[in-house]
């Protein structure tokens, strides 16, 4: 402050007064270009006043004489050359014109007998011939035997061409021969299987003849292709004709008494048909080479063709050339010829002496040594003037600078520093600045050391809160899980020099999850706090809680922690919590399960400690919840066991190692396989396959189900999409899905795209969904609207247990019910079980559901399903899981593996008589 008061007073001063005197840096630059200045001017009055002019010879050349441009004499007009004739070369386009219109013509004729076709060639034929003779007659300067080749190169074009409409129309003619020969064996075959379509045991020929007839429609549809492509090879005929052959030669137990006269004229029909087809693709075949040998021939003639008529009309071009040059006279050089004109050669002469003489040009003369010593001495003033006032400025600056930058070395140390002013103006006012900026710089670091002391003080509270708030949980006010692990390793050492016990038990509140999302998160946050407070009572001071995360607890206590002892805490925390908890006005009947472990009888290290309790609490959960349970050694295997199953299942994925099998499901009503099952399997290091229920239950608590689901999604579409496009064309895969991928918002979007993806119809998938997707809300149900909308078929898999209710087929948008196994199980011993059985078909078939019935273990339960034609039946007994490379295999040898199973089943079933058993033994009689 002192400073500032002698800065003050330096203001005031009479020295401060004087320096306003003090000029600027503007104003001493003007004075020295001033002076500047007045020595110019100085200099150049001197000089106009006493200058004295001379004269200086400066030798010109002479003036050089204009030239005339003459013409040696009047310029005679010759004539134009002769124009070479270029009408061979314009015939010779048009000619190329007309033999490509004509070769379109060609070929349109060939696609077809239209008779507008045939026009169009003909008439491109004699526009060719019109053209070609125009050009022969213009280029008739060449010699005739390039003539006469290229004549004889159009005759045998225009023969080509009709040797090739030939052929085609023979190709036309035998191609109608072979379609009727196979509609006949269409007929044929078509009236047989009308003819024998009721007679049940002969299932082996009849299975033949539809496919044959599948054949025939399928080469019948695209013979639009094998007109155009003219040739049979397109279509795998093997095929066919094998399955003609097959029908021809009867196998060995067909019996010959009925209708004979009736099979060998069958037999002689479809012989000399199968003839026919063979004949008539030989003759395709042949003709079909001889065309493709004309066409060859016919484009290297049309190549020559254009090769000589290029030939003919250079030829002709290069002939007027010559003639046009050698009929041409000589032309006089009319270049224009420079020359002068008679008067100016005579006025032209020797230059004279006014001419030669050599001509002066003005010189100032040198200024007089009087004038010299004048401008010496007023350049030497001005000069003295320029050096001082360089002098007073350089210095002026140089001090006060200096000063400035001493100022600012004590500013920058934190110091107060104050310029005295007495230099140049500019200076001076930046020196007044620096001071007001210094002493506010004073001002401020007075202020700022006020306010470090008062942010140490918030810095230290604030610190002090970031601590708390980093050890303990925001909600419930807990130790978190950091301050947990200090709290117990405190605790473990302790014991340890005090050689007593120590019980960690983890606490999880039941249900918890269906209470969030019933109530809400924010009620659920209040159940959390109450439930910390509960806690806090609960152990006093004989230890401490804290809160791991979500709705686990942990409760760390060292009163009577022995083994022994710590099961009555634990069973005292359970009971604790089954009193109401009154939250929000609210009384909650809540439930936890509790898991301990203790120090050191189960472990010596506190996160082991808090592993066994983990464990130990998963098996107070498997055991029905609101249970306790002490840590035992095979619970920490139990848990290491799943947890590598469920590391497992996390690489299984991206190593391909999981599998789809398919397990067919058969129409009662035709014994056929139009639906297959997709299911899951695990394939094992040890090339173990293992089932679903080894490791389903793992993938859905670890999250993992939906990445599964989505890729048997994906894999069972793209079977569906082979088998669909490799010509089962009424295939239908069941692919199960779980309740996550139905709560999922993209499930449809994605369902959509991967059967565009494939060019699959909807109709050749259905999902089946197990019941306890029923407790996953409204939102399942508009999924399911939208698959049924996109005409995806819907099946309720396991109806008969868990969930399930009448009023869910009411409700849910379903196509299709799954009988559970456990219903079907007792159908052919229990009244009871086929009662239900019955009522349950009943039921679905007067609500337009279609019913499958799986696990058929046993033939009796085959045969009293059999009296419901509409039922689709799945087991063991019927066909087990298979790749699906076996699928066609077993699709084709159904029918008479079931016709077998059927001849098999006794005349009277061992279960209970049911209303339409004799239906069945009548229809096993029919089979046998």
């Amino acid at each position: 402050m002192a400073k500032i008061a002698l800065w003050k007073a330096r203001q005031s001063s009479p020295q401060r007064r004087w320096s306003r005197l003090n000029p600027g840096l503007q104003t001493r630059l003007a004075l020295a270009f001033g002076a500047v200045l007045v020595l110019a001017l100085a200099a150049n009055i001197l000089a106009e006043r006493r200058v004295a002019v001379i004269e200086r010879q400066l030798i010109l050349p002479p003036r050089p004489q204009p030239a005339v441009l003459a013409h040696a004499g009047p310029t005679s007009l010759q004539p134009a050359p002769a124009v070479p004739d270029t009408r061979a070369e314009a015939l010779s386009a048009d000619l190329l014109a007309a033999l490509e219109a004509q070769t379109r013509a060609v070929d349109g004729r060939r696609s077809s007998g239209d008779p507008a076709l045939a026009n169009q060639y003909t008439a491109a034929t004699a526009a060719l011939n019109a053209r070609s003779r125009k050009f022969l007659n213009v280029a008739n300067d060449i010699p005739r035997g390039q003539r006469a080749a290229f004549q004889r190169d159009l005759d045998t074009l225009r023969t080509r061409s009709e040797m090739l409409i030939g052929l085609a129309d023979q190709r036309r003619g035998v191609y109608r021969d072979y379609l009727s020969a196979v509609d006949s064996i269409a007929s044929e075959v078509q009236s047989r299987l009308d003819g024998s379509w009721r007679i049940f045991g002969r299932v082996i020929a009849r299975q033949q003849m539809v496919e044959l007839r599948d054949h025939l429609g399928e080469l019948r549809r695209r013979a639009g292709k094998l007109a155009l492509d003219g040739t049979l090879h397109t279509v795998n005929l093997v095929e066919v004709e094998s399955a003609i052959a097959a029908l021809i030669k009867p196998p060995p137990s067909r019996s010959r008494a009925i209708r004979p006269g009736a099979e060998a004229s069958f037999d002689d029909r479809l012989r000399d048909a199968l003839d026919a087809m063979r004949m008539a693709r030989e003759q395709l075949d042949s003709v079909a080479v001889q065309e493709r040998a004309s066409e060859a021939a016919r484009n290297a003639l049309i190549v020559k063709l254009e090769e000589r008529a290029g030939a003919i009309a250079t030829a002709t071009l290069r002939a007027a050339v010559v003639a046009a040059s050698a009929t041409e006279p000589a032309r006089v050089d009319q270049q224009p010829i420079l020359a002068e004109a008679p008067d100016a050669i005579a006025s032209r002469q020797e230059p004279t002496a006014e001419d030669l003489a050599p001509r002066s040009a003005p010189v100032v003369a040198a200024p007089s040594s009087t004038n010299s010593r004048t401008l010496m001495w007023i350049s030497a003033g001005v000069l003295f003037v320029t050096l001082m006032i360089s002098v007073l400025t350089v210095r002026s600056l140089v001090r006060q600078v200096g000063r400035l930058l001493d100022a600012i070395r004590r500013v920058a140390r934190g110091e107060s520093a104050f310029v005295a002013e007495g230099g140049i103006r500019e200076l001076d006012v930046l020196a007044a600045e620096f001071n007001s900026m210094s002493t506010r710089l004073a001002r401020a670091r007075e202020d700022n050391a006020r306010y470090q002391q008062e942010l140490e003080l918030r810095v230290n509270e604030r610190t002090a809160q970031l601590h708390y708030q980093a050890s303990h949980d925001p909600l419930t006010g807990l130790p978190n899980r950091r301050e947990l692990t200090r709290l117990l390793d405190d605790a473990l050492r302790q014991a340890a020099a005090q050689q007593s016990h120590v019980g960690v038990l983890m606490i999880d509140l039941d249900h918890f999850k269906i209470l969030n999302d019933s109530l809400g998160h924010a009620f659920g946050d209040l159940v959390l706090t109450e439930m910390a407070q509960r806690l806090r009572s609960f152990v006093d001071r004989d230890g401490f809680a804290a809160r791991l995360g979500g709705d686990e607890f942990i409760v760390v206590t060292s009163r009577e922690a022995e083994s022994g002892a710590i099961s009555d805490v634990g069973w005292q925390l359970v009971r604790a919590f089954q009193r109401p908890l009154s939250v929000d006005g609210r009384e909650l009947m809540l439930s936890v399960s509790v898991g301990a472990s203790v120090f050191p009888d189960h472990h010596d290290d506190g996160q082991a400690l808090l592993q066994a309790a983990d464990a130990a609490l998963f098996q107070a959960k498997a055991e029905g919840r609101s249970c306790f349970a002490l840590y035992a050694p095979e619970l920490r295997d139990a848990v290491e066991a799943r947890f590598s199953v469920e590391q497992a299942l996390r690489r299984a994925v991206d190593r391909g190692e999981f599998e789809l099998v398919y397990q067919p499901v058969i129409e009662v009503a035709s014994f056929e396989i139009r639906t297959v099952e997709a299911l899951l399997r695990w394939r094992q290091s040890d090339g173990r396959l293992a089932s679903p229920i080894e490791f389903l239950g793992v993938a859905e608590e670890s999250g993992l189900m939906s990445e599964i689901g989505d890729w048997v999604l994906r894999e069972a579409i793209a079977a569906a999409a082979r088998w669909y496009h490799g010509g089962w064309s009424g295939v239908r895969v069941a692919i199960n899905v779980s309740p996550r991928q139905l709560v999922d918002q993209a499930f449809v979007g994605q369902v959509a795209a991967l059967l565009q993806l494939h060019d699959l119809p909807a109709h050749a998938i259905e999902l089946e969904l197990t019941e306890n997707v029923l407790q996953t809300g409204a939102h399942t149900i508009r999924t399911l609207q939208g698959l049924r909308t996109l005409g995806v078929c819907t099946a309720l898999d396991d109806f008969g247990t868990g969930y399930s209710s009448l009023a869910s087929l009411e409700n849910l948008p379903l196509t299709r019910v799954k009988l559970d196994r456990s219903l079907i199980e007792g159908i052919d011993t229990n009244r009871r079980s086929a009662a239900i059985a019955r009522a349950i078909i009943a039921l679905c078939d007067g609500l337009g559901l279609q019913v499958t019935a799986e696990g058929i273990e046993r033939p009796a339960q085959f045969q009293f399903l059999m009296q419901h034609p509409a039922l689709l039946l799945q087991g063991f007994l019927l066909a087990r899981p298979l790749p699906e490379s076996s699928i066609f295999e077993a699709r084709r040898q159904m029918p008479e593996q079931l016709a077998s199973l059927l001849l098999g089943l006794p005349a009277r079933a061992s279960a209970p008589a049911e209303p339409g058993h004799d239906d069945l033994t009548r229809q096993s009689k029919i089979v046998r």
